[in-house]
């Protein structure tokens, strides 16, 4: 039982053993192993230093080296081949450089005078364009998309929006590239008109002297159309926001009914009571009743049901007045704002291609 003990953990320790030796080989990054490549280099050890770098190199989707750091890895990779006596392949990495990033170029600080001059060489024996634009871009009339385009030696270039299919719709520059340049498009085709809501690219190609296509980059582009909100429009106001613009009626037939009552009653009551009376009682009536119904009629006109209120019409003029300058500034600007067609565009990863690449 001990020995079969012994035996298992003798087995364990082995176990354990081999995880911790491969434990540091998971741990490493590619950005790990571009600093170790890098300090072979440095150390001179170059068999060693290539081998480092190609791995670094070789990492790929989210454990890649990013774009500054592979184009690093690159260029002491050339310095290595260099130092190796293998020129040719020195040179062929130089160009592989160029190709992947136009914009680089080594310090004196960090490589010798041969490296650099062995890479310039390359650079100028390589026409290749590398683009950047705004990931993010809403164009209004007049504005345009500027992408800023890299070049690695002069050479001539043609830049073509197309759509996503390929169909060309406008050339936006053709000619020559030194260092860079930037090319304008205000999000229209070669008519003039808006291009539809949809994906296109910007194809940049590069060709040498004698005209032959050496490299070819695709940029990218998502379009939509934005349209601004229009704002809402409030409701004239009220009768609740207004006052009274003219004297009620209401006060004046509390005064005039009770008025016409009476002299009614003092007119007909008596007669339909008694049934008779003599002709000068009967006028004495008539001339009470009269004077009561005739003084209802003066307090009637007296209040003056119906006249305007003059304070008032001046305050609801102003009321109505500030709401129809305000409906007008909500309609002018509404306006505005359905002409304000707005292009948004969106700019992806441009991707350099070869000429075989379809």
């Amino acid at each position: 039982m001990r020995a079969q003990l012994r035996v298992a953990a003798r087995g364990g320790a082995v176990v354990v053993a081999l995880l911790l030796t491969l434990r540091p080989l998971h741990a490493q990054s590619a950005q790990s192993v571009l600093a170790a490549g890098i300090r072979s280099y440095q150390s001179l050890d170059l068999d060693d230093a290539a081998g480092l770098l190609t791995r670094a190199l070789a990492f790929e989707g989210r454990d890649a080296l990013s774009r500054p750091d592979h184009a690093k890895a690159l260029m002491y990779l050339v310095a290595t081949e260099l130092l190796r006596d293998h020129r040719d392949s020195a040179f062929a990495v130089s160009r592989r450089l160029v190709a992947y990033e136009p914009r680089f170029r080594p310090s004196d600080l960090d490589f010798p005078p041969r490296t650099i001059a062995l890479y310039d060489s390359a650079r100028r024996a390589t026409p290749a364009v590398f683009a950047a634009a705004p990931a993010d871009t809403a164009l209004r009339s007049g504005e345009a998309l500027v992408i800023r385009l890299f070049g690695s030696t002069y050479h001539q270039i043609q830049a073509v929006l197309a759509r996503e299919s390929g169909t060309a719709l406008r050339i936006l520059y053709a000619g020559p590239i030194t260092d860079s340049l930037d090319v304008r498009w205000d999000g229209r085709d070669s008519s003039g008109a808006t291009v539809p809501n949809g994906d296109y690219r910007i194809a940049v190609e590069s060709r040498d002297a004698r005209g032959r296509l050496m490299r070819s980059l695709r940029l990218p582009l998502s379009v939509s159309r934005v349209v601004a909100e229009t704002l809402p429009s409030s409701p004239p106001p009220g009768s609740a926001a207004l006052l009274p613009e003219r004297q009620p009626v209401g006060p004046a037939l509390r005064v005039f009914a009770p008025a016409v009552a009476v002299g009614a009653a003092v007119m007909l009551l008596p007669s339909a009571v008694a049934g008779s009376e003599s002709g000068g009682s009967s006028k004495g009536r008539l001339v009470v009743g009269g004077a009561a119904t005739l003084a209802g009629i003066y307090a009637l006109f007296r209040h003056h049901p119906g006249n305007a209120i003059p304070e008032n019409v001046v305050r609801n003029q102003a009321v109505r007045a500030r709401w129809r300058a305000a409906a007008d500034s909500v309609a002018r600007a509404n306006v505005a704002r359905r002409r304000d067609v707005r292009l948004r565009v969106r700019a992806g990863e441009p991707v350099v291609q070869s000429p075989e690449a379809p």
